[in-house]
């Protein structure tokens, strides 16, 4: 069963998480949490608190390539935005039409 707990609003805007609420997203001291307000005015508040180690691994059901590394991913990266730049605007400055510099 899913417990309603709940929080009082001090003058200055803030609020104690409760302890149950801390335990359960792990917070700590310093960690930092997101709220997200949806377009029904229903609040939700997420932990902050992951660390890149948690999430490796994460993309491994959506890649299974061969690791690359930061370079790459930003050559590639690079590489698609002058592409969409060109598909909107057409060839840009300092490119031929076959897009080679």
């Amino acid at each position: 069963m899913e417990r309603l707990l709940t929080a009082k609003v001090t003058s200055k805007g803030q609020i104690t998480i409760p302890k149950h609420v801390r335990e359960s997203l792990k917070l700590q001291p310093g960690d930092k949490v997101r709220f997200e307000i949806g377009e029904d005015g229903c609040a939700q508040m997420r932990a902050m608190n992951r660390s890149i180690d948690d999430i490796v691994g994460m993309l491994k059901p959506y890649y299974d390539g061969p690791a690359i590394s930061v370079e790459e991913m930003n050559e590639a990266t690079a590489g698609a935005a002058v592409e969409r730049a060109e598909r909107a605007l057409g060839p840009l400055p300092g490119r031929d039409a076959a897009g080679d510099d």
